[in-house]
């Protein structure tokens, strides 16, 4: 037992010895370790993804252990955001390091086979226009602490009988406004549909204040069902002040 014990070290210690000789030998004198068929490939899955390629860039990035030679990243210039391939000559095994990951920054997957290296490619681009394309929820949620800024003698009533047929026309406009946006699914229609639905509902028992906080409640988990991006986020706020404004003493902060 401990003769084979000795003879594995032995056998570990030699193949890191000749490992570090290729790595000096070979990996480090060569600029680049994915050849132009493999770039090529990866070319083809962000075509596939309807990406744009003049957003990614290829660099040469030095891997944290020196003997390990360089590997070779691909980054998303406007977000930051990257992929890098390690080969190791030694193990003969690649290395996908890659942000953002699914439900982390950063990730890490190790396997023997380039195609399989592929696979992670499209989930990391899949990632990227994830991450890219989200609307900064917390950004439009903080609006509804400051949703309405109130004049000193605002009275905070309920809507009257002859206000609330004007509450309903508008929210039927805004409503069908937001089915109009191409990514709404059957079932993001279903979920937006019940949600006007209440708003009407609420709009004759709750006062103005608790109502437009509701309103606006509503408005950020639809956001986030449809994964509107930034700018239709803020297209729809800019709308909502524009259909209600009238309805308070004070300004709906909706910019």
């Amino acid at each position: 037992m401990e003769e084979r014990r000795e003879s594995y070290y032995i056998t570990k210690g030699l193949t890191k010895r000749i490992y570090s000789l290729l790595s000096f030998v070979v990996g480090n004198n060569r600029k680049e370790i994915l050849l132009l068929t493999q770039k090529n490939e990866i070319h083809e899955i962000i075509q596939s993804k309807r990406m744009n390629h003049a957003e990614f860039k290829w660099e040469e990035q030095p891997f944290p252990i020196p003997e390990h030679g360089k590997a070779t990243m691909l980054r998303h210039i406007p977000s930051g955001y990257y992929f890098i391939f390690v080969y190791f000559d030694g193990e003969r095994k690649w290395v996908a390091v890659y942000s953002p990951g699914y439900d982390s920054v950063i990730e890490r997957h190790g396997d023997d086979y380039w195609d399989n290296i592929l696979n992670y490619v499209v989930i990391w681009l899949s990632n990227l226009k994830r991450q890219v394309g989200a609307p900064d929820l917390w950004a439009i949620a903080s609006q509804e602490t400051a949703i309405i800024r109130l004049d000193e003698g605002f009275k905070d009533k309920k809507f009257s009988q002859k206000e609330l047929p004007l509450i309903h026309e508008r929210l039927d406009k805004l409503e069908k406004r937001i089915l109009h946006t191409s990514n709404v699914t059957e079932e993001n229609t279903v979920y937006i549909k019940e949600s006007f639905e209440y708003l009407k509902r609420e709009a004759k028992k709750q006062r103005r204040r608790a109502w437009f906080l509701q309103l606006v409640g509503l408005l950020v988990g639809i956001a986030f069902q449809i994964a509107l991006q930034s700018e239709g986020a803020r297209e729809l706020f800019r709308i909502v002040g524009e259909l209600f404004n009238q309805f308070i003493s004070g300004n709906i902060l909706l910019r």
